[in-house]
């Protein structure tokens, strides 16, 4: 939110959920794909101070040593364990941001590139689209696959259904601008 502010756009809400947070702003930086490229990055390397506070802790804790305790196992120690969980939740949270499908970081970072590469505007929210599209599809599909093999994934069935969704209906919606 910063960094649009910075950039000049306005942030109208921010959401905040148990994996991250959402932020409506009104920024996209077709004038300057570089603009857009530093709003979008923001997203993801706010997972970086977060990782290193759990760090940090776990650090402190256990005497100077990092040790990751996954999966979670009895008479390991409560606090290692949901150190280690947390930093892994950092990194996973922080590559996710980055996969190319909007309106995720990632998918605003490629709007940006293609922007950046000169695309005009419809060109550059229909591949825009159709990428975060194919993401979204193999969402669904893997949210849907984990209900009938014993197969974990990270998002877990509906969650990745649900992420899947909106991934999808964003989209739907860039191509829809894109055709204006």
């Amino acid at each position: 939110c910063i960094a649009a502010l910075k950039m000049g756009g306005d942030v109208h809400k921010i959401l905040l959920w148990p994996l991250g947070g959402l932020a409506y702003i009104s920024f996209f930086g077709e004038s300057n794909p570089a603009a857009d490229a530093i709003v979008a990055v923001a997203g993801p390397l706010t997972h970086v101070p977060q990782y290193l506070f759990w760090y940090i802790l776990m650090y402190l804790s256990n005497g100077g040593q990092i040790s990751f305790q996954l999966p979670l196992t009895w008479g390991k120690p409560f606090w290692l364990t949901l150190c280690s969980y947390a930093m892994m939740m950092q990194i996973v949270l922080f590559v996710f941001n980055l996969i190319p499908a909007y309106p995720l970081d990632g998918g605003r970072l490629l709007a940006a590139l293609l922007g950046y590469l000169q695309f005009n505007r419809s060109t550059n929210l229909r591949i825009t689209a159709l990428t975060g599209s194919f993401f979204g599809w193999y969402f669904l599909f893997g949210g849907i696959q984990s209900f009938s093999t014993s197969s974990f994934t990270f998002f877990s069935g509906w969650n990745e259904i649900g992420v899947a969704l909106f991934i999808l209906y964003s989209c739907f919606g860039l191509w829809r601008v894109s055709s204006q």
